[in-house]
Order: C-alpha cells, then structure tokens, then sequence
C-alpha cells in the first residue's frame, strides 16, 4: 500500500488543521495592479529561410542582417550594426521562480509596482513603453504565441559599463509546450534610425526579431494547468519523462513516479485561518507526529515561487528507511499549499530536484 501510518496520519491532521475555513482561490497579485497596454493583433508570420548564421547555441535560428558584429555570451546573442542593436537571450526563471510565457513578462511590463523587476527581467538599465503605437499581440510566429512592444526610450549596459540607448522594441515569444520565453530587444541607434520603428533600419530591425525560429527539440517541461479537487484553479510544471500522470487522490493531486506511486510527490490546497502563519502549522503537524520512531530535521526556509517552510521526516517500515520532504506556504489570505515528496530514502533523494521543480513552478490562479 502506498499510504504508510505516518502518511494516514499526516493526512488526518493535515484535515484538521486546514480546513478550517471554505476553500476557495484567490486573485493573482497582478490582477488589480496592471496598467493596460492597449494590444492590437498581429499578423501570423511563417518561417523565413535561415543560414548558417543561425546555427548559435541558442536553441534558436535567426538569419542576422549583413555586415553585423556578432558575438555570443552564456544564454545571449548579440548583434550590433550602424543602425541598431540586437539582443537575444532565453529565460524561464526569474526572482527563483518560473517564467511560464510571455504573459507573465508582460504582467510585470504592464504593472507600475514591477517596474524594476520588469527592467531585470528584460536585462535593461531602463525602458519606456511607447504611447503612441499599440502592442501587438501575436497568436503564430514561426509556430510561437508572443507580444510586440514599442518602446519610447531604451538603455542597454553591458558588463563593461558600455550603453546603447535609444527607442525600440522588445519581442517576446513564448517557448513552443515549455516553460520559459525568448526575447529580442531591439535599440535603434539615433544616428542611423532616427529612433523610429517606421524608419528602414527599424522596420529591418523588427523583421530580424520576427524571423526567429525555435530549433526542434523535446520540451524540458511538462505544463499542467487546471483545478484542484478544491476547484482551486492552479498551474506548475514538472520534468518531462519524470512524473508518470497527474491525478487526482481524494482532497489531491497525486504525482507518481512509479506504477505502484509508492514513491510520489503530493498535493493538496486548503484555506488556513489567516492568523495563523506556514511555520505555525508546520510545527504545529510536527508536535502532532513526534514519536520515538519518527526523526525531524531542521525546519529551513526555502524560496521557490513563494516561500515555504520545508521539514524532512525519516521512519522505518519493516526493513526500509523512508523519507518524507514536507513543505507548507500560506499566504495573507489563508491559501495555504502542501507539498509532500515521499518514499524510501534513497527514492526521495533521487527525486528531490523534481520535488524543487514544484516549489519553482506552482502558482494559484
């Protein structure tokens, strides 16, 4: 049976002790801080012919303009002609947690709170988003959903100290079934462009951005997005060729590693009362397993897309050493997440990365 005592238990007081309250979702954080960009649609662009100056160790193709200097950093292309400058990089982790798509860089654009946070994200010393020319919103480029945004003003620095200011762009897609976005910033150069997106240089600039292509590739993650046995709407990601299904187990989602999901990561939602905080109910769980077969560790802060207070549990069953890795986050508003990666030792340390893949990813919607 995959559900020891100590789990039955666990399960049991955790019961108790969360559910005191209905449970019920709660509002994203940039639901009413978001200053609307005006979107307009953009076209469906297909895939342009590219050459071996695509072939950079970005997973990605894109034909540069000739004459450009080229060079390549960690996870960054860079490219810089008279007229204007390109970068193009890749992200899908910000602030230790995950950058799903292109929705969550453009949240952070259009939030007034973000503004710094934007700025990092998008590897600028400083933006504007232009007012006179509408975002555009694009549902297919070369098999990618993204986003066109003019900007009025753009500084680009270096490692060096060294700039590149001027008006500009920033493309963003989202990664094709996968966790993360690519993004080209595009700065025209005064002298060459005038600034403008309408200019030859920038109407050759944006055309660069458009034809990037995604190199085919199996993605890194698997996305799962939908409810919980709550209705608690929510999103995470896992490794691809990790976690066998998501299914639901009673008040859970179930993620099993194995046919028999006697090693697992579980999930489970409930409303906590607010006055209680995620370090109060983790100890509170503790004091209520405490027995002379059961070890604990230290109870430790970790930073995933949230905060959690994880603790290790170690018991014996029979002849085996199992292990349980427990971490708890509750919010302001008594959200409050449990996470439980469970098995024998040796599975659980095998699967503790996947375990942080969860902490990194999982966001209520």
């Amino acid at each position: 049976m995959r559900r020891t005592v100590k789990k039955l238990l666990l399960f049991m007081i955790v019961s108790t002790m969360l559910f005191a309250l209905p449970a019920c979702g709660k509002k994203k954080e940039n639901d009413s801080d978001s200053t609307e960009i005006s979107v307009t649609p953009g076209l469906s662009v297909s895939p342009g012919v590219t050459d071996e100056k695509g072939a950079f160790s970005l997973p990605v193709e894109i034909d540069l303009p000739e004459g450009a200097t080229v060079r390549e950093e960690k996870e960054a292309l860079f490219a810089d002609t008279a007229d204007y400058f390109l970068c193009v990089f890749d992200e899908d982790t910000f602030q230790n947690g995950a950058v799903f798509d292109e929705n969550d860089v453009m949240a952070l654009i259009n939030s007034k709170e973000n503004a710094s946070l934007a700025k990092e994200l998008l590897r600028l010393k400083d933006f504007s988003v232009a007012t006179d020319i509408s975002v555009k919103a694009y549902d297919n480029i070369n098999g990618m959903s993204g986003y066109l945004v003019p900007m009025s003003q753009m500084t680009y620095e270096d490692a060096a100290g060294s700039k590149t200011e001027g008006a500009g762009f920033v493309m963003i897609y989202g990664k094709p079934n996968d966790v993360g976005v690519y993004v080209v910033l595009g700065i025209l150069k005064a002298d060459g462009g005038n600034g403008s997106l309408e200019s030859e240089s920038g109407k050759a600039a944006i055309n660069t951005a458009l034809g990037l292509i995604p190199k085919e590739a199996a993605p890194a993650y698997v996305v799962w997005e939908n409810a919980m046995p709550d209705e608690t709407e929510v999103r995470f990601a896992y490794k691809n060729g990790g976690v066998l299904e998501v299914r639901t187990d009673g008040d859970d989602l179930l993620l099993p590693f194995n046919k028999d999901a006697s090693t697992g990561i579980l999930i489970r939602h409930s409303q906590n009362s607010t006055n209680r905080t995620a370090l109060d109910l983790l100890n509170n769980l503790m004091d209520s397993l405490k027995d002379p077969d059961t070890a604990f560790g230290e109870v430790v802060t970790v930073q995933g897309r949230v905060e959690y207070q994880k603790v290790t549990m170690t018991y014996a069953e029979g002849d085996r050493k199992m292990k349980e890795i427990l971490c708890l986050t509750s919010d302001k508003t008594g959200s409050c997440w449990l996470l439980d990666l469970y098995g024998t030792e040796a599975e659980v340390n095998a699967r503790e990365e996947e375990l942080n893949v969860l902490l990194w990813s999982l966001e209520e919607e």
